[in-house]
């Protein structure tokens, strides 16, 4: 129990738009990525769009996209972690 978090999250997209849900991707993991290192915001990412199963077009736009938030969290911290320099 808890080994795999994310293991049994399922999306649906009655509950909320996708748009919605991929625009709170991008924005938590940018933010979280100041808090927690940038690299396991990236392995956070994976698993996520891994569950999503969208196609390939959306989910390449959905990680270049996300990449950039997290390195942007990441360089913008008040303690600088070494992508900043």
């Amino acid at each position: 129990m808890g080994r795999d978090i994310l293991k049994n999250l399922t999306f649906d997209t009655e509950m909320i738009p996708l748009k919605i849900f991929v625009f709170l991707i991008v924005v938590v993991l940018g933010i979280m990525s100041s808090i927690i290192t940038a690299i396991i915001a990236a392995l956070l990412l994976v698993k996520m769009v891994t569950v999503l199963k969208l196609n390939r077009k959306t989910e390449i736009n959905l990680v270049i996209i996300a990449c950039f938030s997290i390195v942007w969290g990441a360089a913008l911290t008040p303690v600088g972690e070494p992508l900043s320099r």
